[in-house]
């Protein structure tokens, strides 16, 4: 009698909790899909935050960064465009004490270096020596190739 009951009972129970396994959405509904919640919120997130935005903040963006250049009715680039333009011509590199700029040519870029002496030896080291004004010298640097074994004993 036991057993009969605890049998009924374990089959009552699947019978009854079998409602919690169902699914309660169709696969066809779009509610189905457990990420479309979190791709909506996301729209509205930037849906809201763009519709936010003033005309003027737009105006002040485009200010700051600029229109490119149209040669063809005569107008330069201005804002972030135009010193993008230059650096890429590389307008802006300078030569001066110690720094030599190479212009490039066509669409090359110039380059940057280092002005060494124009005497200078093969297999030299040298150093840049500031002079405290703006300028200075190339010094060869003497290198010391060879050691005293002995070094470290004398007093």
């Amino acid at each position: 009698m036991k057993r009969n009951f605890l049998c009924g009972l374990i089959a009552s129970v699947s019978m009854i909790s079998i409602g919690a396994y169902a699914d309660p959405v169709p696969d066809a509904s779009s509610a189905a899909l457990t990420t479309k919640g979190y791709v909506d919120d996301g729209l509205k997130y930037v849906y809201k935050v763009a519709s936010g935005i003033s005309d003027g903040a737009v105006k002040s963006l485009q200010n700051i960064v600029g229109n490119a250049a149209d040669p063809a009715n005569n107008v330069e680039a201005t804002g972030l465009v135009k010193r993008v333009t230059d650096l890429e011509k590389n307008n802006g590199y300078t030569a001066g004490t110690g720094v030599v700029v190479t212009p490039g040519e066509n669409d090359d870029p110039s380059t940057i270096g280092i002005a060494v002496p124009s005497n200078a030896t093969n297999g030299t080291k040298y150093v840049f020596q500031a002079d405290g004004n703006g300028g200075g010298t190339w010094q060869a640097m003497e290198v010391e190739s060879t050691w005293d074994p002995t070094f470290l004993t004398i007093p």
